[in-house]
């Protein structure tokens, strides 16, 4: 599950990997990446979207309307919907 938007110039792809059962943010402008979860020592040990709200606010940017939506994709994935 995915979310591919454009805020204030960036643009912005988040979500939930359920093959690999963790959420993920990519930050990219004017085609240069800005931010990857990849780039992380633990990318693939980010289970909660909320660790990324604080990541896109030192970019301006308030994600917090995504996460509801990212955690239940999660969870429904995990059969706890």
């Amino acid at each position: 599950m995915q979310i591919i938007e454009k805020i204030k110039g960036y643009d912005i792809t988040a979500g939930y990997d359920e093959p690999l059962g963790h959420v993920f943010l990519v930050i990219e402008k004017d085609d240069e990446l800005i931010y990857s979860n990849l780039n992380l020592d633990n990318p693939f040990e980010i289970k909660d979207f909320s660790y990324f709200i604080d990541v896109a606010k030192s970019y301006g940017l308030d994600l917090e309307y995504m996460k509801e939506q990212i955690h239940d994709a999660r969870d429904k994935s995990k059969g706890e919907y």
